[in-house]
């Protein structure tokens, strides 16, 4: 996190910030299951409750954003809520909801396949569903 603007131990997955309008943004991404989508954004929200007191006290605009992705490649509505906060286009925004339901879905189709491997490789490719033939 950046030091100039609050010290803390926290480290939110993604922080944009500006110097010079002295905003801050905090994203922090969950994945799991999709029945637990409101438990983790409330988890996550009461996590970085004192960081954002912080930051409104060090005289910046803080904004926390929690995103949660499930496993099963559903986002919830916090996903489509930030990209209209960055003002991203519609056409972007679509592809960029799709891609994350594909990987999320894949990357869980990657670790059920892996589920009896005693290993774990850095350099695996996420899964492909075998076409039918």
């Amino acid at each position: 996190f950046p030091q100039h603007i609050v010290n803390t131990a926290l480290r939110p997955d993604v922080v944009i910030y500006s110097n010079t309008l002295r905003k801050v943004i905090l994203i922090e991404l969950t994945c799991g299951n999709e029945e637990n989508f409101e438990d983790q954004r409330s988890r996550k929200e009461k996590r970085y409750e004192e960081l954002m007191v912080e930051i409104e006290t060090a005289g910046w605009e803080g904004y926390l954003f929690t995103v949660e992705v499930g496993c099963r490649g559903f986002y919830h509505h916090t996903l489509p809520r930030i990209f209209n906060f960055l003002n991203i286009t519609r056409a972007k925004k679509k592809r960029a909801l799709n891609t994350t339901a594909v990987v999320s879905l894949k990357g869980s189709y990657t670790i059920w396949l892996s589920r009896y491997n005693k290993t774990w490789s850095d350099n695996w490719q996420l899964a492909e569903r075998p076409c039918p033939v």
